[in-house]
């Protein structure tokens, strides 16, 4: 699944914000199409509150993973492309038994569940809000 870009995001929540700001949201006729501007600006606070809630839980998986797994193994399928693996002889598989890592796996997915939650929700405002201002032209 492709989550919304954040980029347009900034982008339309300027266009918003310089509506809201100038008085012209007050000039709006269309009752409806202002309920959906107000929701949208509520539904891009609860995307940035649910992001920074599953980014500060992914970080604490990062530090868990500091502490007992060779990130050099993780790092050789991302950019660095390690041609080895780590050297230290560390059993990778103790951290399939501990419930702290446990926990953090199921709290950053359910996070992220949120997160997408939130997204589909925006995008629905953001498909309402365009159709309702085609009504209006």
């Amino acid at each position: 699944m492709q989550f919304l870009n954040l980029v347009a995001l900034k982008a339309s929540e300027n266009s918003i914000l310089e509506i809201l700001q100038s008085g012209k949201f007050q000039n709006l006729t269309n009752d409806k199409l202002k309920t959906l501007i107000i929701e949208w600006t509520q539904k891009k606070n609860e995307v940035l509150r649910t992001q920074n809630l599953a980014n500060r839980n992914s970080e604490d998986l990062i530090r868990y993973l500091y502490k007992r797994y060779p990130l050099k193994n993780i790092d050789a399928f991302g950019i660095l492309n390690w041609k080895e693996k780590s050297k230290l002889k560390i059993d990778k598989y103790l951290i399939f038994k501990d419930i702290e890592f446990e926990n953090l796996i199921d709290d950053l997915l359910y996070k992220l569940e949120n997160f997408k939650d939130a997204l589909i929700s925006l995008q629905a405002v953001i498909d309402a809000i365009i159709l309702e201002s085609q009504k209006t032209k």
